[in-house]
C-alpha cells in the first residue's frame, strides 16, 4: 500500500499501523491486526494499554529530583549567608556544594551495578533485572578479552575519579592558600585530571566497539550523546588547568564543577532510569521512552543546580563556559522531543534558550553593575509620593531591585516548576468526565435514564458520514467501512466505533452511512479523540477517490469547530503579537522593553495551567474544558497594559532624575507608583472573577474552570508584570535605561506620551462648566437607542449554533445532509413516562414491576402522544405521528394498545416502572424551535399528562411525563441564574467599592466611577444584540444568529465592569496623587488627564487589538465574547474615560476624598514650576 497508494498510507500510518483498505489480497483481513495487537513487540516493548503511565512515573520522578535540588540550593545559600564569609568564600562554597550534590547523584546511580558486579562478576546496564544492552552482549561475544580489558580500565579510572573528585571539591572550598591541604589539592589535581581524561578515552573506545546500526545497535543519537559527554569532560578539565596557569581561580572552579557535572552523566541517567522503570511494571529500562525521560530528568537536575550557582556567583559570561549551558539545553530539548512530542520540544526550546540568554546577561558583570559617578545629580527633584505603604510589598520591591540575582533565581525556579507541573494540562483538559446531572427538576429524570436503562441515551453518539461526488459512491463507502473497522481495532478511543446502517436520502448524488460511538455520558463539550482520528482518514479517502467524504452530524461539526478554534487562536496570536509590540514600542521607547510582556504572558499561562493541574489532582471532577482562546488574549492584553504602565512611569522617572546614581531609585519609585495601579487593577479583576464563579452548577457548564483560570492567570500577570521588568531593569541597565534625547525612541516617546496638545484641549473643555454636566448627559443620551435594542433581546439556547463554526468542512456537509436526508440527523428528544402511586401503601421494592405494561399505562401513553401531536400542529416545530416512537404500536397514525416486544429492551426501564418515548424531527433539539416545543410541553402537555390516572394491580397511579433535552436544562439554569444575577452584580459592585474606598480612603469616589460605567455596559450589550440578532454587521461578514448565547450575560457582566473600572482607576490614581501634592481638584483632573490620556489610550488600543482577534474567531460563542469585549473596551477607552470620568470627578469635589482630608490646595494648573 505504501508503494501503490502513498497518500492513503500516510493517512492511516499512525491510526491503523497496517493498511487494509483498497488492497485486494488483504482486504478485511482483521485477524492479522488482532494478532499484531496481541504481540508485545507490536508497539515497542509493551502492549497498547500500558502506553500512558510511563509519563506519570517520569513526571513524579522529576518532581522528586527537583525537590532534592531545591533543598540543596537552599542549604547552599543559607550556608553562605553569614556576614563573616567573603565573596570568594561564598563562590567556593556554592561550587563545592553543587559539585558534591551532582557527584553523589552519579555515584548512587552506579551503586546497584557495582554491587551486582561484585556478586556476579559481570556488569549489567539494568542491575535490578540483570539485563544487558544487545550491543554490549554482541561486543562481549565478538571482542572477548579486549572488551574485558577496556571495561576493567574504565572501571579503574572511573572509580579513582569518583573518589578523588569530591575530595578536590571539599579541599578547594574549605582550605586556605598556603596550608598543607591546599598543596595536596594542587598536587592531586593533576592526578584527578589524568584519571578523568583516561577514563573518558577508554569509555570512547568501548563505545567504538559497539554496533550502531542493525537490530542490536543502539543508533547514532546515543553514540553522539556519549561522545558529547566525554568531549565536555575533557574540554572543561583542560580549561580548568588552563585557568589555573593564568591564575584565574574563579573560572578554574567553574570549569572543574562543569567537568564533574558532565562526568556523572552515566550514573545519573541510570538512577533516573531506575526511577522510571521501577514505578511502572513491565517497562524495560532500555525502552526509548525511559531513556528519553531519564535524560529530561537528569538534564533538568543539572541545569537547576548549575545555572543558579553560576548566576549567583556572577560567573556566566560570553565565554567557553557558556557552551556547557547551550549543549545541556540542546540535550534537554531533544530528549523532551523524544519523550513527549516534537511540538513540546519546540516549546521547550522557545523557553529554554531565552532563559539561557537571560542567565548569561544576568551573570555578565558589565551588565550587572551600574557605572559609578562622583558628581551629584543636580536634577534630582523632591521625593515622589508613595501610594503603596504596606511594609511587605515595599520589602518585596526592595528585594527585587537590591537583590536582582537572587530574585532572578527565584523567578527561574518558579517558572521551571510551573513548566513541569503544567505538562499534563492538555491531557487532563480533554479527559472526559462523568458528572452528576444539573441540579434542576430534571436531575431525577436523568438519574433514572442513567441507572435504569441498558443503553444510556446520552452516552451514544450518532455520526453520519456523507459521501458525494462524481465517482462511484459504493466504492468509497467500502473504503470508509474498512477505515472504521480498522480504527476500531487499532485506536483505543475508537474501540466502540461501529458501522450501523445506511440513511435514506432524497438526493441520488449523495450517500449517508451512520456510525455509532459510545462516549462518556456528560453535557461537557470536549474534542473527541476518535473523531480526530477519523477526520484525516476521510480526507485522505476523498483525495484518493477525487470525491467528497465528510462527517456531517451535528456533533461532528461541533468537534471540528472546537479543534479549529484552537488552531485559529494560535494563528491569531502570531498575527497580533507583532502589532502589539509595535504599539508598545511607541509607549515604552525601546524594543527590549516591549518584549518583556511576552515573558510575563508565557510565565502567567504556565502558572495558570500548573494551578489547574494541581486542582485537578485534588478534585478530579474539576472541569476546565472550554477553549483557552479568551484566557490567552485577556492575559495578553493585561500583560501589555501593565507593562506600559510600568515602563512609561519608569521613563518619566528617568527623565526627571537622569543621574546614574538615581537609576535603582527610579525603578523602586516606578514600582511604588505603577505597582499601585497594577495591584489594584489585578485585585479588582480577581475579586470579580471569584464572585462570578458562584453560580450553581458552574463546574458542569465549564465556566467555573474558566473563572478559576482567569483568576489565577490575572494573579500571575500582576506578579510577573512587577517582578520581571524590575529585575531585568536592575540587572541590565544598558538595555533598559532611558536613552539620550537624540535617540529616536525617546523622541517618539515624548511625541506620543509627552502631554500632547489634544489632551490639553480635551482636559480644558471637559473640566469647564457647564460642559462638565452637559457632556455626560449627551453621551448617555446617545446610548439610549442601544438600551432600547437591549430591551428586545432574545437569548439563544442552541448549543449547535453556539459551537458550530462555518469555517469547517463538516458544517457544509451537515447543511447538505439536512437538505437531502429523509430522517433526522439530530439527537431525538426523550420523554420519560412514570407511574406515580397515589397511595402510600405502594412500595417500590427491588423486584421489577409490570405497572407500565398495563393497559391503563398504555392508554395514558396514547393520550400523551395525541396531546403532543395536537398541541404542535401547524407550528414550526410540528410533531407528526411518524416522529413519535413508543413501546405501544401505531397503525394508520393512531396509537393502539399493543406492545412491541422488540422495543422493550430500549424503551422499558430495568425495574419496569418507567418507559421512554422518543420524539424525532428534522430540527435541532437545542434550537429556537426546540425552545418553543419545550415551553409548550411544560405549559400544556405536562399539565395534561398529570391529569391522567389509571389503575393497575388494584392500585391507583398518576401518569407523569417529563421532557429531557439539553435545551431544557439550559432553560431551567437560565431561570435560576436570572434570579441570582442581581445579587451577584450587587456583591461585585459592593466588593469593588470597598477595595477602591480602602485604597483611596474615599467612601464615594467608587460610586462616581460606577455611575459612569453602568449605562455604557448596558449599551454594549445592546450593541451585541444588534450585531448578532438584527445583523448590523452582516455586510462585514458577521452572520446574525437567533440571539446572544444565554451564558454570555452571566459570564461577562463582572468582567466588563472590572475592565471599565480599570482605566478609571488609573486616571483617578493620578488625580489622587496630584491632589495630595497640593493641586486643586480641577487642576489635578486636568493634569491627570493630560499625563495618563496618551498612556490609557495606547493601553486601551492594545486591549482592543487583542479582543479583536477573539472577535475574529470562527466559533460563534467565542466570537460573541470577543465582540462584547472589543466594543466594550473601545467605548470605555475612547468615550467614557475621556468624556465622562473626568467630568464626574469635577462634580462636587468633596465626594472624591471624603472622609479623608486632602492637603490645602497650594497649586493650580498651569503652574510655572510644573514641567510642561
Amino acid at each position: 500500500l505504501k508503494l501503490r497508494k502513498p497518500t492513503l498510507y500516510r493517512s492511516c500510518e499512525n491510526a491503523a499501523h497496517i493498511a487494509i483498505m483498497g488492497v485486494e489480497d488483504c482486504e478485511n483481513d482483521y485477524g492479522a491486526i488482532l494478532q499484531l495487537r496481541s504481540n508485545r513487540s507490536f508497539h515497542g516493548q509493551k502492549s497498547l494499554d500500558s502506553e500512558v503511565p510511563i509519563y506519570e512515573a517520569c513526571f513524579f520522578g522529576f518532581i522528586v529530583l527537583l525537590m532534592l535540588t531545591l533543598l540543596a540550593l537552599i542549604a547552599c545559600v543559607m550556608g553562605t549567608a553569614g556576614k563573616d564569609v567573603t565573596p570568594e568564600k561564598k563562590r567556593s562554597l556554592r561550587y563545592s556544594s553543587a559539585t558534591l550534590f551532582i557527584l553523589v547523584v552519579g555515584f548512587v546511580g552506579f551503586v546497584p551495578g557495582s554491587v551486582v558486579a561484585m556478586l556476579t562478576g559481570s556488569w549489567y546496564a539494568d542491575a535490578f533485572k540483570r539485563e544487558k544492552r544487545p550491543s554490549v552482549v554482541e561486543a562481549e561475544e565478538q571482542f572477548g578479552f579486549r572488551w574485558a580489558l577496556l571495561l576493567g580500565l574504565h572501571v579503574f579510572f572511573a572509580l579513582g575519579w569518583n573518589l578523588l573528585a569530591p575530595l578536590q571539591a571539599v579541599t578547594g572550598a574549605l582550605t586556605k592558600p598556603g596550608d598543607s591541604w591546599r598543596k595536596c589539592h594542587q598536587q592531586a589535581g593533576y592526578v584527578v585530571a589524568f584519571l578523568g581524561i583516561c577514563g573518558i578515552l577508554v569509555g570512547a573506545a568501548l563505545e567504538l566497539h559497539k554496533r550502531l546500526d542493525g537490530p542490536r545497535g543502539e543508533g547514532v543519537l546515543p553514540f553522539v550523546s556519549v561522545m558529547e559527554t566525554g568531549a565536555m569532560v575533557i574540554a572543561n578539565t583542560v580549561a580548568g588547568i588552563y585557568y589555573v596557569k593564568k591564575k584565574d581561580i574563579e573560572s578554574h572552579k567553574a570549569a572543574m564543577a562543569w567537568a564533574a557535572a558532565w562526568s556523572t552523566d552515566a550514573g545519573g541517567l541510570r538512577l533516573c532510569s531506575y526511577i522510571s522503570s521501577s514505578l511502572i511494571g513491565g517497562i524495560s529500562a532500555f525502552d526509548d521512552r525511559v531513556v528519553s525521560s531519564a535524560t529530561v530528568m537528569f538534564s533538568s537536575l543539572r541545569l537547576a543546580i548549575m545555572l543558579p550557582t553560576a548566576a549567583s556567583s556572577g560567573d556566566i559570561a560570553w565565554n567557553f563556559l557558556l557552551l556547557n549551558f547551550v549543549l545541556l539545553e540542546l540535550r534537554l530539548v531533544s530528549a523532551m522531543s523524544c519523550w513527549l512530542s516534537l511540538f513540546v520540544g519546540v516549546q521547550a526550546a522557545a523557553v529554554a534558550f531565552p532563559l539561557l540568554s537571560l542567565g548569561a546577561f544576568v551573570g555578565t558583570r558589565s551588565l550587572c553593575s551600574l557605572p559609578s559617578t562622583d558628581e551629584p545629580d543636580a536634577s534630582a527633584g523632591p521625593e515622589q509620593l508613595e501610594l503603596i505603604k504596606t511594609p511587605a510589598l515595599l520589602a518585596w520591591f526592595r528585594a527585587l531591585v537590591e537583590k536582582p540575582q537572587r530574585s532572578s533565581m527565584g523567578l527561574l525556579l518558579l517558572l521551571s516548576t510551573s513548566l513541569a507541573l503544567s505538562s499534563p494540562y492538555i491531557t487532563l483538559k480533554n479527559t472526559p468526565l462523568e458528572l452528576e446531572p444539573m441540579d434542576t427538576k430534571l436531575k431525577d429524570v436523568q438519574k433514572i435514564l442513567q441507572d435504569q436503562y441498558a443503553w444510556d441515551p446520552r452516552s451514544k453518539m450518532d455520526i453520519d458520514v456523507l459521501l458525494w461526488g462524481n465517482q462511484s459512491l459504493d466504492e468509497i463507502a467500502r473504503s470508509v467501512k474498512d477505515v472504521v473497522q480498522g480504527l476500531a481495532l487499532t485506536e483505543e478511543s475508537c474501540r466502540t466505533l461501529k458501522w450501523d446502517h445506511d440513511v435514506p436520502t432524497t438526493n441520488t448524488a449523495t450517500l449517508v452511512h451512520r456510525l455509532t460511538l459510545q462516549v462518556t455520558s456528560s453535557a461537557i463539550t470536549t474534542p473527541n479523540k476518535c473523531l480526530a482520528a477519523l477526520r484525516p482518514a476521510l480526507d485522505a479517502l476523498a483525495d484518493w477517490h477525487r470525491s467528497h467524504a465528510s462527517m456531517a452530524s451535528a456533533n461532528a461539526v461541533v468537534d471540528a469547530s472546537l479543534t479549529r478554534s484552537d488552531e485559529e487562536a494560535a494563528h491569531h496570536f502570531l498575527f497580533s503579537a507583532p502589532l502589539m509590540v509595535s504599539l508598545l514600542v511607541l509607549g515604552v521607547g525601546s524594543i527590549p522593553r516591549a518584549l518583556t510582556p511576552f515573558l510575563c504572558l508565557f510565565a502567567s499561562l504556565l502558572g495558570a495551567r500548573a494551578v489547574m493541574v494541581l486542582i485537578k489532582w485534588i478534585w478530579w471532577d474539576f472541569n476546565f474544558s472550554l477553549p483557552d482562546t479568551p484566557l490567552t488574549f485577556i492575559l495578553m492584553a493585561l500583560c501589555f497594559d501593565y507593562s506600559l504602565f510600568f515602563w512609561s512611569r519608569f521613563s518619566q522617572e528617568r527623565r526627571e532624575h537622569p543621574g546614574r546614581d538615581r537609576y535603582l531609585e527610579a525603578i523602586l519609585s516606578s514600582l511604588r507608583t505603577s505597582g499601585f495601579v497594577i495591584l489594584l487593577s489585578s485585585g479588582i479583576l480577581i475579586v470579580t472573577f471569584l464572585i462570578g464563579s458562584v453560580y450553581p452548577d458552574h463546574n458542569k457548564t465549564g465556566y467555573l474552570g474558566t473563572s478559576f483560570q482567569l483568576t489565577v492567570g490575572v494573579f500571575f500577570v500582576g506578579f510577573y508584570s512587577l517582578a520581571v521588568p524590575a529585575v531585568l531593569a536592575a540587572q541590565m541597565p544598558s538595555l533598559f535605561d532611558e536613552g539620550s534625547d537624540s535617540d529616536w525612541s525617546i523622541v517618539s516617546l515624548q511625541k506620543w506620551l509627552g502631554r500632547p496638545e489634544w489632551t490639553k484641549k480635551i482636559s480644558l473643555f471637559i473640566t469647564s462648566k457647564p460642559w462638565v454636566y452637559i457632556v455626560p448627559l449627551a453621551v448617555c443620551a446617545c446610548f439610549l437607542p442601544l438600551l432600547a435594542v437591549l430591551a428586545g433581546a432574545d437569548l439563544s439556547y442552541d448549543r449547535y449554533e453556539a459551537y458550530a463554526s462555518q469555517a469547517v468542512p463538516e458544517f457544509a456537509a451537515h447543511r447538505l445532509l439536512k437538505d437531502s436526508s429523509k430522517l433526522s440527523s439530530f439527537t431525538p428528544a426523550l420523554v420519560l413516562m412514570e407511574a406515580v402511586p397515589l397511595s402510600d401503601t405502594v412500595r417500590s421494592g427491588d423486584q421489577p414491576s409490570e405497572v407500565t405494561l398495563s393497559e391503563g399505562f398504555g392508554s395514558s401513553v396514547c393520550s400523551l402522544m395525541e396531546s403532543i401531536i395536537k398541541e404542535t400542529r401547524d407550528t414550526p416545530f410540528q410533531i407528526d405521528s411518524v416522529n413519535v416512537n413508543s413501546l405501544w404500536s401505531q397503525k394508520s397514525g393512531k396509537c393502539i394498545l399493543e406492545r412491541s416486544p422488540m422495543k422493550e429492551h430500549l424503551l422499558l426501564s430495568s425495574d419496569g416502572r418507567t418507559q421512554l418515548l422518543t420524539v424525532s424531527a428534522n430540527m435541532s433539539m437545542a434550537g429556537a424551535e426546540a425552545k418553543a416545543l419545550t415551553e409548550v410541553f411544560w405549559d400544556k402537555i405536562e399539565p395534561q399528562a398529570r391529569n391522567l390516572e389509571f389503575q393497575a394491580g388494584g392500585q391507583r397511579f398518576q401518569f407523569r411525563a417529563s421532557l429531557d433535552i439539553p435545551l431544557a436544562e439550559d432553560l431551567l439554569m437560565d431561570r435560576e441564574y436570572k434570579e441570582l444575577l442581581p445579587w451577584i452584580m450587587l456583591a461585585t459592585v459592593f466588593a469593588v467599592s470597598c477595595i477602591v474606598s480602602y485604597c483611596f480612603s474615599s467612601a464615594f469616589v467608587a460610586g462616581k466611577m460606577i455611575l459612569t460605567v453602568v449605562v455604557p455596559i448596558l449599551a454594549e450589550y445592546g450593541l451585541l444584540v444588534g450585531i448578532y440578532q438584527h445583523g448590523w454587521l452582516e455586510h462585514l461578514g458577521v452572520k446574525p444568529l437567533h440571539g446572544v448565547w444565554w451564558m454570555l450575560p452571566y459570564s461577562t457582566g463582572g468582567v466588563l465592569f472590572a475592565l471599565a473600572m480599570d482605566y478609571d482607576l488609573f486616571l483617578f490614581a493620578r488625580v489622587y496623587e496630584r491632589r495630595l501634592q497640593g493641586y486643586d481638584n480641577n487642576s489635578a483632573v486636568r493634569l491627570a488627564l493630560e499625563e495618563t490620556g496618551p498612556i490609557i489610550t495606547l493601553a486601551g488600543t492594545m486591549m482592543v487589538v487583542a479582543f479583536l482577534f477573539i472577535f475574529l474567531n470562527s466559533l460563534p460563542m467565542i466570537a460573541q465574547l470577543g465582540c462584547l469585549y472589543f466594543f466594550g473596551v473601545a467605548i470605555d477607552t475612547y468615550i467614557i474615560r475621556l468624556w465622562m470620568a473626568p467630568a464626574a470627578l469635577c462634580v462636587y469635589e468633596p465626594m472624591n476624598y471624603w472622609p479623608a482630608k486632602p492637603p490645602p490646595a497650594t497649586k493650580s494648573y498651569p503652574d510655572r514650576n510644573e514641567p510642561n
